[in-house]
């Protein structure tokens, strides 16, 4: 037995209190997905303010996850065209023509490290290095320094909050990098 189906292609002949019932479900629902959105929305635009106070601009972050989500090559040929045009037009991008050649000629070892150290920053596992021999010693080193990078980047930030609940001047990133190597340095002798 086929169940027939009313003018919106829902269950025919629901009565006027099933009716509500089915609303106030699909309402709820929607509503409680509407509270996610704005909330993901709120904790978006803070994540790009917390950029920007770190002086990285939504351009900035923007153009690094574009570079992740988009297809290399047609990222490449946009940037072959912006700087066909910039010739045209006499800009000084448009000089550097081979710049957006999009042959890879880094040596593996160097793209391994940069591989490596970018990893180990973005907090990657340290099971995704894809090389082996020298090239996989060499990402992984790198891999540690990138997570030290991102361990003495927080050090600093919560050294900066703190600072700033005491009412104090915050200390510079880099400043708080100098005095935990020195620090390091001392420790270790």
């Amino acid at each position: 037995m086929s169940e027939q189906l009313g003018h919106n292609g829902g269950p025919a002949e629901l009565s006027p209190d099933q009716q509500k019932a089915l609303f106030f479900h699909h309402l709820g629902r929607v509503s409680a997905l509407k509270e996610k959105v704005a909330s993901a929305s709120g904790e978006l635009r803070a994540a790009y303010k917390s950029a920007k106070a770190d002086s990285f601009t939504k351009k900035d972050i923007d153009f690094a996850l574009s570079l992740e989500n988009d297809e290399d090559e047609k990222m490449v040929e946009q940037r072959r065209r912006e700087t066909e045009i910039a010739a045209w037009c006499g800009h000084p991008i448009g000089t550097q023509a081979d710049l957006f050649d999009a042959t890879d000629r880094t040596p593996l070892v160097e793209r391994a490290a940069a591989e490596g150290r970018k990893a180990g920053a973005e907090g990657a596992s340290s099971s995704a290095n894809p090389y082996d021999g020298e090239a996989g010693q060499v990402w992984m080193r790198e891999w540690h320094a990138g997570q030290k990078d991102l361990q003495d980047a927080f050090i600093a930030m919560n050294r900066n909050k703190d600072a700033l609940v005491k009412g104090e001047r915050p200390v510079r990133v880099q400043e708080d990098f100098d005095d935990l190597e020195a620090a390091e340095a001392e420790g270790n002798a």
